[in-house]
């Protein structure tokens, strides 16, 4: 077995022992078995004094996490490894790495695998759990967009609110709904607000984030 092969091996069964989902952990290392190969299939993978590149292991962690936070909506690998492979452009990297986002959801813990993801490709996120403390984060600092669930405890409408509260006090960055459904009223109402994108899987939600930052 080559020295590359058994790398990604140490890294990839490394990578799934931080997943917490026992009951699932076999399956989705044998569904993403496709995206690693994938990954390790691009011309740019080498191997330098005998460890992974920095851009291999970040590839695997961010087609790693995505797949586990996608493994419930049945998210397709071959999706997962070109949506990953296009984000490690060199142009795209540049200006994704160092973006801060502010995540606002009362329960952050539903959506670690996403964060995760995103982590893998330079982003960092403060977490928010209600309205009226994301309002205050945007005073106090600069963000470079802004992931938001819909309903909260405060009201089933709060993504949407949070928006417009954001756009009365001058934040035109790029705002992103996450949610079940797109179709909802609410979810119409916040693309008509200037919602950038209404992301209901955890794959659009990446996708919408890398557009929305890079283009």
């Amino acid at each position: 077995m080559s020295s590359t092969v058994l790398e990604c091996v140490k890294l990839a069964l490394g990578l799934f022992e931080k997943l917490v989902w026992p009951t699932v952990v076999l399956v989705i290392f044998w569904r993403l078995r496709d995206v690693i190969a994938e990954v390790l299939s691009t011309r740019n993978v080498t191997v330098k004094g005998g460890g992974l590149e920095l851009e291999l292991k970040s590839k695997l962690e961010a087609a790693g996490y995505l797949g586990a936070a996608g493994a419930k909506e049945g998210s397709e690998v071959g999706q997962i490894a070109g949506i990953v492979n296009r984000t490690f452009s060199n142009a795209r990297l540049g200006r994704l790495s160092g973006a801060q986002i502010l995540w606002v959801d009362d329960r952050p813990e539903n959506n670690a695998y996403e964060r995760k993801a995103l982590q893998a490709i330079g982003l960092s996120f403060v977490i928010s759990k209600s309205t009226g403390d994301a309002v205050h984060r945007v005073r106090e600092r600069s963000f470079d967009a802004v992931i938001s669930d819909l309903g909260r405890p405060e009201s089933e409408r709060a993504g949407v609110v949070l928006l417009e509260e954001l756009r009365k006090i001058g934040f035109e960055r790029p705002y992103i709904l996450y949610t079940l459904s797109a179709k909802s009223d609410a979810a119409q109402d916040a693309r008509r607000a200037g919602a950038a994108a209404v992301a209901t899987t955890p794959v659009e939600l990446f996708e919408a984030v890398i557009r929305a930052l890079a283009g």
